[in-house]
């Protein structure tokens, strides 16, 4: 990251010109506006180009910790200046800006290379994050200070996207319809034959009854599992390798077998 100290500077100039934002909206705030934008995008997209695929998992982990500093820094700064300022013209100008340009660098942080732990880990942090907005955006309605009512929206949508933001992951799909018993799904796959060999069922994590697959010599493996009644296909990792996204190659064709398997009993149970 160090040949990317000037861009990344570019990305924090954007957000420094824009303190100087009139109040009211005239020519020089719509400049100002212009030229922030224009900063953000060349800074971010020299930085993102230059980029490669981590190597490493130290150089992966310190990436993605970076990535997700900043989006989420940026975001906090645009609610917290909203609710100083009242919900001024200028403060919801900034809010909203620094939302989705902080929803921008957030989809760096999840990009290609994956370790599955952290993936996690990321998925939580944007739950809580997205939480303590909600919470802290119901707290300025009910008191009624800060911006009162367009705070409290502005802030939702904001907690509810970050919160939608960290439950999307290329290494775990949801199959919709689904709804066999675990152990019946098993039954009817249990010959089947997969990249990573025969199911069998297991516990992994905090879910107490999954059917999984594998793992295989690089400690992959595949675990199906029911969640708040879906039916989810994710992928697992027993070692602490960071994961291309071609890993999800066998996700696919075991999601694409369980959706086949929806299909056949669909038309079973319609035959007159």
């Amino acid at each position: 990251m160090k040949e990317n100290l000037k861009n990344i500077g570019l990305i924090i100039l954007s957000f420094v010109i824009l303190l100087f934002l009139p109040h009211g909206l005239n020519t020089v705030s719509y400049v100002i506006l212009g030229v922030s934008i224009c900063l953000f995008m060349i800074g971010y997209f020299r930085v993102y180009n230059g980029m490669d695929a981590p190597d490493e998992q130290r150089e992966y982990r310190s990436d993605t910790v970076l990535w997700l500093i900043m989006g989420l820094g940026i975001m906090t700064f645009g609610a917290a200046y909203l609710c100083i300022s009242n919900a001024s013209g200028k403060g919801m100008i900034l809010s909203f800006l620094f939302m989705i340009e902080g929803l921008i660098l957030l989809g760096t942080a999840n990009r290609g290379s994956m370790n599955l732990r952290m993936d996690h880990g990321i998925s939580v942090v944007h739950h809580v994050y997205g939480i303590c907005t909600i919470c802290a955006a119901i707290m300025v309605l009910i008191t009624g200070s800060m911006g009162g009512a367009i705070s409290f929206v502005l802030m939702m949508i904001q907690g509810v996207i970050v919160i939608i933001f960290g439950q999307v992951s290329s290494f775990r799909e949801r199959i919709d319809g689904m709804n066999m018993p675990i152990s019946e799904l098993f039954y009817r796959c249990k010959d089947n034959n997969t990249p990573l060999g025969s199911p069998r069922l297991a516990p992994v994590g905090k879910h107490k009854e999954c059917i999984v697959f594998g793992p295989d010599d690089s400690g992959l493996f595949v675990y199906c599992y029911y969640r708040f009644g879906r039916f989810y296909v994710a992928l697992g990792d027993e070692s602490k390798k960071t994961r291309d996204i071609m890993d999800t190659e066998v996700l696919d064709s075991i999601k694409e077998m369980f959706e086949e398997m929806l299909e056949d009993d669909k038309g079973i149970r319609h035959i007159p």
